[in-house]
């Protein structure tokens, strides 16, 4: 994690489990200007840990010192022990997955604080530990002192990186960070053994803008403020390519993401999302549109689609139902989740010719002179994943504006486009904010009979969004 600015901040840096995004770790970073942090997480014997040898100060300033795992950097349980999220399992072997939340607290404005966090000329900051007697959990009633004249609302400026490695076969995935602007315009400062804030405290920010049909929809969420925050990530439609080269070995899973869903299900569900957590997780529905390189199109029965677990007549309706997701582009069979991912959506279990189709999906390469003299050299092609349960996956908005003129929420307007089920009647409704939040990537190898090590890729995956505003 980079602070590209010149400011001192304050962050928390939380860590959640993939199944119901319950928290494993946090601890707060501090960050002098133009710092840089850097972490990693291992495996333990049953779980997994955070390590490093980084400078910049944290609290607990002792934390990847200690010994005791019940008070160290590796990951906890606790979280989860509880229904209805204890239902898919306490085990420890469930902290493995998951992502990270980097959230800006604050920025640092007392020389004297400022000062303990800069870093000299050896490169070691002056006093990390002065920093724990600060801190509200630290049994000082007086030491929650950075809520007040010490620290301002968050600045921005912070920029962040992951790579995912396997060091005996030399594969490496690495990727970007996705950025919140504007996320909060007041202090967010909690202590370290709080596990706020999180992406729902976001003060007096009620507004979101998003980027549509040619313009930028304003919208404001009166008291549902996390509903801001879904907003700027509501897709109805994710769209990425798969590679299954037969020649290459390679293999293909998408990571699906809802960072905010946590907010909306216990053991209920609240709209975007369709159904509580249970034992199998909490079921989100999608439909696919799948082609080969060649044009070659996946045949998929067509139908309106109803929540989870409920299919209606002719539909097919695949599932994602953890809060950070794998698609597997392959089957069990044909070796299963490349990231070896236990939370994955098993698209063969729902319906055996879509696996198929992209097992034998076609490659053609060919010459100069007769392309149609080509070879079949593996199963390639792109996936189209559509959020259309247009009842339950929407965000309604208490106001509404495209451009800067005021869009009456909820009118309705015909649906059109290829991408659309409509509601009853056909008709859909404008301003409101049609799909999921949803963030992710497709990770792939390539590999060969004749090399021990392997290549990875990573490409973001691409989105469509539906918001009618006319």
């Amino acid at each position: 994690m980079v602070n590209t600015t010149t400011a001192t901040k304050i962050v928390k840096v939380r860590f959640l489990e993939g199944k119901a995004s319950r928290e494993v770790l946090d601890f707060n970073l501090y960050l002098s200007p133009s710092d840089v942090w850097v972490g990693g997480i291992v495996q333990t014997t049953d779980g997994a840990k955070v390590i490093t040898n980084d400078n910049s100060c944290v609290t607990p300033a002792n934390l990847f010192t200690r010994t005791a795992p019940s008070s160290d950097a590796s990951f906890k349980n606790l979280q989860y022990l509880a229904t209805p999220y204890s239902l898919a399992g306490t085990s420890l072997d469930r902290t493995r997955e998951g992502y990270v939340e980097i959230i800006e607290m604050g920025v640092i404005t007392t020389a004297a604080v400022q000062a303990y966090i800069k870093h000299n000329a050896a490169g070691v900051p002056a006093n990390c530990a002065a920093l724990d007697g600060m801190d509200g959990d630290s049994g000082n009633p007086a030491a929650n002192i950075f809520p007040g004249t010490f620290l301002n609302p968050p600045g921005g400026g912070l920029a962040g990186r992951m790579s995912i490695f396997n060091a005996s076969n030399g594969i490496n995935f690495t990727y970007d960070a996705t950025a919140l602007d504007a996320w909060s315009t007041v202090n967010q400062y909690f202590p370290a053994g709080s596990t706020s804030p999180n992406l729902g405290a976001v003060g007096a920010s009620t507004t979101s803008n998003v980027f549509v049909n040619g313009g930028v929809v304003t919208a404001t969420w009166g008291a549902s403020v996390i509903d801001a925050v879904s907003a700027s990530m509501m897709r109805d439609g994710v769209v990425n390519e798969f590679i299954r080269d037969s020649f290459t070995n390679s293999k293909t899973d998408w990571v699906v993401t809802f960072p905010t869903k946590r907010e909306y299900v216990t053991a209920t569900a609240n709209p975007p999302f369709a159904n509580g957590f249970t034992a199998t997780g909490a079921c989100d529905p999608f439909t696919v549109a799948v082609y080969d390189r060649e044009e070659k199109a996946f045949q998929a029965p067509s139908g309106s689609i109803n929540p989870s677990p409920f299919q209606g007549p002719g539909a097919t309706v695949y599932n994602l139902c953890w809060e950070a997701n794998v698609v597997a582009m392959q089957t069990a069979a044909e070796g299963g989740s490349l990231l070896g991912s236990t939370n994955t959506s098993d698209l063969a279990g729902v319906d055996g010719a879509l696996p198929t189709f992209i097992s034998t999906a076609k490659n053609v390469t060919g010459t100069l002179t007769s392309i149609a003299s080509g070879t079949s050299v593996g199963p390639n092609g792109w996936f189209y994943m559509a959020f259309q349960n247009r009842v339950r996956q929407r965000l309604i908005p208490a106001t509404a504006s495209f451009n800067g003129a005021a869009l009456t929420v909820g009118t309705g307007v015909p649906a059109t486009g290829n991408s659309v089920i409509p509601t009853t009647g056909g008709f859909l409704s404008i301003g409101v904010h049609y799909g999921l939040p949803v963030i992710g990537m497709m990770v792939h190898n390539y590999g060969s009979s004749t090399l021990t090590s392997q290549f990875g890729g990573v490409v973001p995956h691409k989105y469509t969004r539906m918001i009618p505003t006319s």
